[in-house]
């Protein structure tokens, strides 16, 4: 059934829980829709009757979401105290670092990656260095599975399974933040999957230590600030009691609203949705790297997009320096996001550098002369932020490309 997505439902029955006060889940029907999707596509492993305990009993609940910044930004303050270390992709998705980790006062472990994801062997030698260093180690593991932000890398299954038998090994709880899961095109335009994906991380989750993000931002539109967390229920539980008690829940209006819309669609239709932005995705995807293979060159090297919104190019001179990008870019009226921007190392170190800083005016200010001496270790730290070299990454988006 062809439903346009910004039709408002107007039918006065349809819209009476919209009045209601939120549930802790959210609105029941929609849940109920958000439960069975991630049931049909991604078979929770937690699910299935026919595992041994301790993993049958699990189970799995599902928690409508505002989106999946606000999913993140409860879950940090839920798992992690401040300091604690954190594993994520060397490149991430910056709001995730600036607005919720660095505030903590957490110490960031970049993991590398490349086409397929963060580098299983690169993992464990992080938790192994620290192990033997004596360090902390860190218990949680976000990432982005599909179409990454910032460089559209698309995880294996095979690489997926890597990565979960080395959260079993040192014990860790993965943040599965897959809001670019739906845009998924990797034979191109012309033989889009649909609803036909690959399984995300809960498909191998046997012991309830993932914790899935899906988000509606990047399927229906930003501005309904929907999205869903599915976990184990004692952990959803507390989710769910966590952001009622900071923002009541997600808008009631907007999820009975997407609810009226996805069941007038049916799954067929709303496949047959998924697949018409599969195409354009794929497509803008195709004119983005004929532009760039046609315009720059050998100046760059990339891999093409099979999944998500973003090129990710490489500059390929010795001494490249994305960030020398901002100014052409601008002039061109090509949005370009250097590296540095996007980069743990780089938002880490500028970071440490801002506090560092601060420190000093502070001691400056201190009439007391033992309070103005410079830290040598302090010094030391700075000279160490001050040495890393620049990056030689950008991301272009292709939202608004096309043919």
């Amino acid at each position: 059934a062809k439903v346009n997505p910004t039709n408002i439902v107007t039918n006065t029955v349809s819209l009476k829980p919209a009045l209601h006060s939120v549930l802790l889940q959210g609105h029941a029907p929609l849940v109920s829709w958000a439960r069975d999707m991630v049931t049909s596509l991604h078979k929770p492993a937690t699910l299935n009757p026919t595992l041994p305990p301790p993993a049958a009993p699990i189970g799995m609940e599902i928690v409508i979401t505002q989106g999946s910044s606000a999913a993140l930004d409860s879950l940090c303050r839920m798992l992690l105290n401040p300091g604690d270390a954190v594993l994520l992709e060397e490149y991430t998705y910056a709001h995730v670092v600036e607005a919720d980790l660095l505030p903590m006062g957490c110490e960031l472990l970049p993991i590398p990656l490349d086409a397929g994801g963060l580098i299983p062997s690169h993992l464990d030698a992080i938790m192994s260095s620290r192990q033997a260093a004596g360090l902390a180690l860190p218990r949680v593991l976000y990432t982005i599975p599909t179409g990454q932000n910032p460089t559209g890398s698309v995880m294996s299954q095979q690489r997926m399974r890597e990565v979960y038998d080395l959260a079993q090994k040192w014990d860790l709880v993965i943040i599965e933040d897959d809001a670019y899961y739906w845009l998924q095109y990797p034979h191109g335009p012309d033989n889009v999957p649909g609803l036909n994906l690959r399984p995300g991380f809960l498909s191998l989750d046997v012991d309830g230590r993932v914790i899935r993000i899906d988000t509606l931002a990047k399927l229906l539109g930003p501005g309904f600030r929907l999205g869903w967390l599915a976990a184990p229920p004692a952990l959803a539980a507390k989710f769910g009691l966590y952001t009622s008690g900071i923002s009541i829940g997600a808008n009631m209006l907007s999820q009975v609203m997407v609810y009226e819309m996805l069941t007038k669609w049916g799954r067929a239709g709303f496949e047959g949705y998924v697949k018409k932005l599969q195409k354009r995705y794929a497509a803008n995807a195709a004119v983005a790297a004929a532009a760039a293979a046609e315009s720059l060159g050998d100046l760059v090297e990339w891999q093409p997009a099979r999944a998500g919104m973003f090129m990710w190019l490489k500059m390929t001179g010795a001494t490249a320096d994305s960030s020398k990008l901002i100014e052409a870019a601008a002039a061109a009226q090509v949005m370009v996001i250097p590296g540095h921007l996007i980069s743990v190392t780089h938002l880490q170190a500028a970071a440490h550098k801002k506090f560092s800083q601060q420190q000093q005016y502070q001691q400056q200010c201190c009439s007391c002369s033992s309070s103005s001496a410079v830290d040598p270790q302090q010094q030391q730290q700075q000279q160490q932020m001050d040495d890393i070299p620049p990056s030689p990454y950008f991301r272009v988006s292709f939202v608004s490309v096309g043919p």
